[in-house]
């Protein structure tokens, strides 16, 4: 759907390394699940269950405005979703007053990862395609960027950990531009990561080998060194502590803490000695430590509130609470509150965008087609 969403959802998976990824991310590249894409009341990670669970094969969107003087207006734009017998969703058609504009596929592996997106243009025509052939840094495999012609337009090349040690690389056109060199310690945790040109030059390097008195806060010329804690509790609650020092001498503190089913339940981010906030979290479960019950978060731009998010779900995974908040300079800017309307078999039929600040609102209507 083209119009913009602005009730971003802010839970994120942050438990990763820190990474550096003005430098690093090519390596990264990666097809995401779309299941976000369905905006469907329920967190993604439950999102293939709900849709087999409500026997939702093919859907669409349409969308509507409502000022803050009562007057409707009709968006142009809407969207159809095609879901998969195990809830995976396959395509995504965009449309413009009924008439295609863009159409996006999806294949998965059968444990669920996706395995490649394509992309076709209003004419139906394939654009870009984009196919992914690992699941983690232990396997060999490939990720790369067909266009419709069928040439590659990059690829990257992820190598398997041999004697400590692997090698990836990322290729444009057919040319080398960065390969990196990792190390590994015997426990497969990463110990370094050296990225080179194309052309041999060490341009980066990534050093989580961590003295026991922590990492030093000191500036490193082209190098982020990193300083990893964990520790658990009698609870089986696992605490794991990321010290990030960058190029420029900035320290970064991460602390995640996860459940016995290695979800997250809180996450914080500080900056510098005094730890300033960046950004909070803490999510609430279920008894069976894997369906999300609450979520609250809080995000700081210069030490200062900058967002504020409030979440729930019922014990069907059904949400029934989403709240936004925007700040400028600690103080309240805007409000949205976004709410849900649900058919017989408790599908949604409304999805309300309700801009507290303003007195307006968007609507989002349902309508199944299997």
């Amino acid at each position: 759907m083209k119009t913009k969403n602005i009730l971003t959802t802010l839970l994120v998976v942050l438990f990763v390394s820190p990474v550096s990824y003005g430098q690093n991310w090519r390596r990264y590249m990666s097809i995401h699940a779309p299941v976000y894409k369905a905006q469907l009341p329920v967190p993604t990670d439950v999102l293939p269950q709900y849709v087999k669970k409500y026997g939702i094969h093919s859907m669409e969107i349409r969308s509507h405005s409502i000022s803050s003087k009562g007057k409707r207006k009709e968006i142009k734009y809407s969207s159809r979703y095609q879901f998969d017998e195990a809830g995976h969703l396959t395509e995504i058609l965009e449309m413009k007053n009924g008439q295609q504009q863009e159409r996006t596929t999806y294949t998965y592996y059968a444990d669920g990862y996706v395995a490649s997106m394509t992309e076709y243009d209003k004419n139906d025509e394939v654009k870009v395609k984009n196919v992914k052939q690992y699941r983690d840094v232990v396997k060999d495999g490939a990720y790369y960027s067909i266009n419709g012609d069928g040439d590659t337009l990059y690829a990257v090349y992820r190598g398997s950990i041999k004697d400590n040690q692997s090698v990836d690389r990322y290729y444009k056109k057919g040319k080398l531009k960065n390969r990196w060199v990792n190390e590994y310690y015997d426990d497969l945790s990463l110990k370094k990561s050296s990225l080179y040109n194309g052309k041999g030059k060490l341009k980066y390097v990534w050093d989580y080998q961590c003295k026991t008195e922590g990492v030093e806060v000191l500036k490193h010329k082209d190098t982020t060194k990193y300083c990893t804690e964990q520790s658990t509790d009698k609870d089986g609650i696992r605490t794991v502590v990321y010290h990030k020092v960058g190029e420029d001498g900035t320290l970064f503190k991460m602390v995640n803490k996860l459940n016995r089913a290695n979800k997250l339940v809180y996450y914080k981010k500080t900056e510098g000695p005094e730890e300033k906030p960046v950004w909070y979290q803490e999510t609430d479960y279920y008894d069976n430590d894997t369906l999300i019950k609450n979520h609250y978060a809080q995000g700081y731009f210069k030490g200062k509130l900058n967002s504020r998010s409030e979440m729930a779900y019922d014990s069907t995974g059904n949400e029934i609470k989403n709240i936004q908040m925007s700040y400028n300079k600690g103080k309240l800017k805007a409000e949205y509150v976004r709410t849900y309307t649900y058919d017989a078999f408790h599908r949604p039929l409304t999805r309300t965008y309700d801009n507290k600040t303003k007195g307006s609102k968007r609507v989002l209507e349902y309508t199944y087609l299997n």
